[in-house]
Parts: structure tokens; C-alpha cells; sequence
């Protein structure tokens, strides 16, 4: 069987140091944006948040604005200024 993204994350947590971030529908490696696909994103980085918190990320997308927006609504990311 296969594990869930839940699942991974909460094994592999110890050993997160760095996340690539974007969503896709399951099929291809599409990099979309957080929000538009099958990984329940809002819910997974509560999580690693939770579990590894001094982990780091990158976007990995074909236009990061709307996605950076997603994250700094939802309190994810933060201006500094």
C-alpha cells in the first residue's frame, strides 16, 4: 500500500530539513499552485510546522504570486518590514 502525504510526513519528520512545494491532480508533475491539487497543503503544513519546524521550503511553481498570497493569508509566511 501506499502511504498518504500525512502519513510520510509524520515518519519522515526527524529527517526534513528542507521541503519543495506544489500541488498537482496525481497524474503528472504539473507544479501547480498549492492550493490546485490532491495534497490537502493547508493541512500538511500545519503539520510540519508542527513536526519540523526548522525546515525550509521552496516554491516550486510557474508563477509563485498567487501561491505566496495563499501563504501569507493563511499565516504561513510572514513580511518582515
Amino acid at each position: 500500500s501506499t502511504a498518504s502525504c500525512m502519513e510520510w510526513l509524520e515518519q519522515c519528520a526527524p529527517y526534513i530539513h528542507h521541503f519543495h512545494i506544489h500541488n498537482n491532480k496525481g497524474d503528472w508533475d504539473t507544479h501547480n499552485d498549492v492550493w490546485d491539487g490532491t495534497i490537502p497543503m493547508e493541512a500538511l503544513l500545519a503539520k510540519a510546522a508542527q513536526l519540523c519546524p526548522q525546515a525550509t521550503a521552496t516554491l516550486e511553481l510557474m508563477d509563485s504570486e498567487p501561491s505566496v498570497q495563499w501563504l501569507l493569508d493563511r499565516g504561513f509566511l510572514e513580511t518582515k518590514g
